[in-house]
């Protein structure tokens, strides 16, 4: 059975309905209170939210009827029914947990979606490739000499006494190993495709519950992050597949390297110019928070509302090419926040009598199923697809990048870094965006542009070094003004606030030594990097050969006990189940989950500082444009939103071309053998 859905049209008929049945039950289920405490009403963020997602819905119809711009989305049962049958498995799962216990349900459920894989053996026998040789490390790390700036004055470095205390904290031996393993995990989950950062930062995030200080489990988290966005780099070069998004630019050179028998040499510059890029932003963010901090701290909470409007504005507006389901997607993730008890008045709200949403929606369970059980099922699906068969791993050998090679390309990674760092620090474009914009840079200046796509050192660094020269200039807004600057640094925002850490200007003077622990355990991270790249790149590489249907249970356990872990209550496994079935209708509507989860960080940051700008200033609620600094923001936010959709729109002419010649080239090339 196929059939082609009109994704604008239909998400505009549903989503509308939705809002006009919303905002008819509103009455009913968002009471108003009883006394009168100069708050706001608590109707007010949820019937906006509803009436923008109508607006938004309209929009969608007159595009695909009017503009005839319309997106198809051509649904294939025999392509959709493995996805549907793993969701259908996965909610049995919960109420086989729910009545029976978690062991049961394992025993019962996982078997089966082995089975359902086309797995008949209940183990896994792998053979260490005879090629690859032994397990250690051939190639001699370099040592390059650091100069210290002693000039750098307070003013730029911040409190010195803070720097000491967080120096302190970072250098201890439970630190060091806790950077350690997250460098480690990030390059696992980040070079297997199909997973990706965000799923190895979510599976790490309930454990970080155990950690003995706030500071050691963002540090941790950060570690994943710097390790991730090189393990991309791996599958990109080794099997033409990137294992994160950030590395779709490495295999227009890395993979045509490899090709030639030159891995080693591909995956030592990929290293190189990883760390090179990281360090490069880590240092950028160590000197310029404190700068940005010393900006911002006059902001009131009118402030904070507008940059709460603009971190959600900038996310929804480069989430794919529909500008309205971006928009509507952050509107729906703030209303689901808005569900349960309204923190000022108390009043419930679209609990529709369901006690389980009387305490509203937790963070941690909706990210799971937004994100890492989302990609589970349609990585589960893709491999029954593809009859379970696994492209070949590239052989390895032990021609490593020379000190020659290494400083030729020292101007692409200074170049690209540069300009990774500037897009990073900029909410909403990420690594995605930069990988392009480096990429055709440092094509553009080379001496030597006809090598680019065909196995360029100054390709590979190019791309490469703009994906760790995001991490920490991504932090950047995170930091000081308390706006994600990417997919990955939202889910770091939702963790900052799940251990009581409130980021913005506020946390330099308040939280000043955890604030400069996080920017120094970046920094350390990206130092280690390179020699744990060097170490354990080859075992890394050996783990893309496990079949995915063995990886998939180890990952659902995780995903459902860190729900659970929560608040400790089942519910929470049921919230999960029923946000993953939402997760997949929104992917037939091609509508992004990212400004949805985005939408419910900061929906508390939001709501806090307008009803707090209500009550300061008699509920005047053109106060966000008489303000000078919050119209400002709010002019700026519109100003960035087109700027970054033209950007995107670009960027996405530019991957599909690269896309198209890479195509042409592999067929060029199969034809040839």
């Amino acid at each position: 059975m196929k059939f082609k859905i009109k994704t604008n049209l239909w998400s505009g008929i549903i989503m509308g309905l939705f809002s006009i049945a919303m905002l008819i039950a509103m009455p009913g289920q968002v009471r108003l209170p009883m006394f009168d405490s100069g708050a706001p009403s608590p109707r007010i963020i949820p019937g906006t939210c509803l009436v923008g997602t109508l607006v938004c819905s309209a929009a969608l119809i007159i595009q695909s009827l009017v503009f005839k711009k319309e997106k198809i989305f051509e649904f294939d049962w025999k392509k959709e029914k493995p996805c549907i049958v793993f969701i259908l498995l996965l909610c049995a799962y919960v109420a086989l947990t729910i009545n029976i216990g978690f062991i049961p349900a394992v025993v019962i459920i996982f078997p089966i979606i082995l089975f359902y894989c086309g797995e008949r053996k209940p183990f896994i026998c792998l053979q260490w490739p005879r090629e690859w040789g032994s397990f250690s490390c051939s190639s001699t790390c370099s040592t390059y000499r650091c100069r210290v700036f002693r000039d750098w004055g307070a003013e730029f470095m911040g409190d010195l006494q803070q720097i000491v205390l967080a120096l302190q904290n970072v250098f201890t031996l439970g630190n060091l190993a806790i950077i350690f393993g997250g460098l480690i995990l990030g390059m696992i989950v980040g070079c297997i495709p199909g997973l990706s950062v965000t799923l190895g930062i979510i599976l790490l995030l309930p454990l970080t519950y155990s950690f003995s200080s706030p500071d050691t489990a963002i540090i941790s988290l950060l570690a994943v992050y710097v390790g991730g966005m090189y393990g991309g780099s791996i599958s990109a070069i080794t099997l033409n597949t990137p294992g994160t998004n950030s590395a779709i630019a490495t295999t227009f050179d890395g993979y045509p390297l490899a090709k030639k028998g030159k891995v080693k040499k591909a995956l030592d510059t990929s290293l190189f110019a990883s760390t090179f890029g990281g360090l490069f932003s880590a240092l950028l963010l160590l000197v310029c928070a404190s700068f940005i901090t010393k900006l911002v701290s006059k902001f009131a909470s009118v402030e904070y509302f507008s940059m709460a409007i603009l971190g959600i504005s900038l996310i929804a507006g480069v989430s794919g090419d529909s500008l309205p389901k971006g928009i509507m997607s952050g509107l729906l993730g703030i209303l689901m926040a808005a569900i349960g008890a309204d923190a000022v008045t108390g009043v419930m709200r679209f609990t529709f009598g369901i006690d389980s949403l009387r305490y509203g929606i937790d963070m941690l369970p909706a990210m799971i199923a937004l994100i890492a059980l989302t990609q589970v099922v349609q990585k589960l699906r893709d491999f029954v697809l593809a009859a379970g068969k696994l492209d070949d791993v590239t052989k390895i050998d032990t021609e490593g990048l020379t000190l020659r090679e290494a400083k030729s390309i020292i101007p692409a990674c200074t170049r690209s870094s540069a300009i990774a760092s500037i897009l990073g620090a900029m909410p909403g474009v990420g690594g995605g965006v930069a990988q392009f914009m480096c990429y055709n840079e440092c094509r553009r200046a080379s001496k030597r542009p006809q090598d680019f796509g065909k196995g360029s050192l100054e390709g590979i660094a190019a791309a490469e070094a703009s994906n760790n020269a995001v991490v920490g200039s991504a932090m950047i807004p995170l930091l000081t003004l308390g706006i994600p600057g990417d997919g990955v640094t939202a889910l770091l925002l939702g963790a900052f606030i799940l251990h009581g850490i409130q980021p913005g200007p506020n946390m330099f003077t308040k939280q000043g030594v955890i604030a400069y622990s996080i920017i120094l355990g970046c920094l350390i991270a990206n130092i280690f990097l390179y020699p744990i790249g060097l170490a354990l790149t080859r075992a890394v590489a050996k783990i893309i050969q496990v079949r995915y249907t063995y990886l998939a249970p180890i990952i659902i356990i995780f995903c459902f006990a860190g729900a659970f872990a929560a608040t400790g209550n089942t519910k929470e496994l049921v919230l999960t189940a029923a946000i993953l079935v939402f997760s997949y209708l929104l992917t037939l509507l091609d509508i992004s989950s990212t400004p949805l989860m985005l939408g419910m960080i900061l929906a508390d940051i939001m709501e806090m500082n307008f009803v707090t700008s209500m009550m300061s200033y008699d509920k005047d609620y053109l106060i966000f444009f008489k303000r000078p600094i919050s119209c400002c923001i709010l002019i700026l936010t519109v100003f960035l939103v087109i700027s970054m959709i033209r950007i995107n729109k670009k960027v996405e002419a530019l991957n599909q071309e690269q896309m198209e010649a890479m195509k042409k080239g592999q067929e060029e090339s199969r034809a040839e053998a």
